[in-house]
């Protein structure tokens, strides 16, 4: 199990992504913002396109969101 602060700055790094661009917190991502997510963490490439994110998004769940799963804190 990671230390307890790598999953504390976990849960605000992907809650500041599911709540850019909102007035109020979020904890779902939508397709954009899982994309942005990964382009700001510099992960997107010539081996890992934004198609191929959208592609693993649409097929991560049959909602149009990407819920956090509770991480123990």
């Amino acid at each position: 199990m990671p230390p307890v602060h790598t999953v504390q700055t976990l849960n605000k790094l992907f809650l500041s992504f599911a709540s850019y661009g909102t007035r109020q917190p979020e904890t779902l991502l939508d397709g954009a913002k899982f994309l942005k997510l990964f382009k700001d963490c510099k992960v997107v490439s010539k081996d890992l396109t934004g198609t191929d994110l959208d592609i693993i998004f649409s097929k991560a769940g049959s909602t149009s969101a990407v819920a956090r799963q509770a991480l123990p804190c």
